[in-house]
């Protein structure tokens, strides 16, 4: 099963698809993409603020327990960069 990604952040030089996953850039964005994506396999990234948000990831496990989420404090996402990179970060 393939499994779809979701970078959440507000980094500007990201574009709305970056190395086969999708960007949010806001909350209302990330969940309506997820509403959207229904029941398919979700790995949602949590970049910068949306990082050292704790209530958000809580919110996520709780709201949609079937999507993994990765809360990454490492590297900002480069354009060279690619999402796996991203969720060892």
């Amino acid at each position: 099963m393939n499994r779809e990604l979701l970078v959440v952040a507000r980094d500007a030089g990201i574009a709305s698809t970056w190395g086969g996953a999708h960007i949010a850039r806001t909350m209302l964005d990330m969940i309506a993409w997820l509403e959207r994506a229904g029941s398919a396999a979700v790995t949602l990234i949590l970049r910068g603020e949306y990082a050292a948000d704790t209530a958000i990831a809580r919110f996520l496990r709780e709201t949609y327990p079937s999507v993994d989420v990765v809360v990454s404090h490492g590297r900002t996402l480069g354009a060279g960069a690619s999402p796996a990179v991203a969720m060892e970060a």
